[in-house]
């Protein structure tokens, strides 16, 4: 049964992790001032999301 659990855990963990990768990259952009390009903070939440 632990391992059922483990599965469904990971499956959430995975869910949370492209939920909240795609909220960082559509919603928070920072204009770079020199280029007139954007900075998403979606990359660093998959990079985040790796490290689980």
């Amino acid at each position: 049964m632990k391992n059922g659990k483990t599965n469904t855990w990971n499956l959430v963990l995975t869910a949370l992790f492209c939920a909240l990768t795609t909220v960082a990259t559509t919603v928070i952009a920072i204009p770079v001032t020199g280029t007139q390009d954007y900075i998403n903070i979606g990359d660093s939440m998959i990079l985040q999301a790796l490290t689980f």
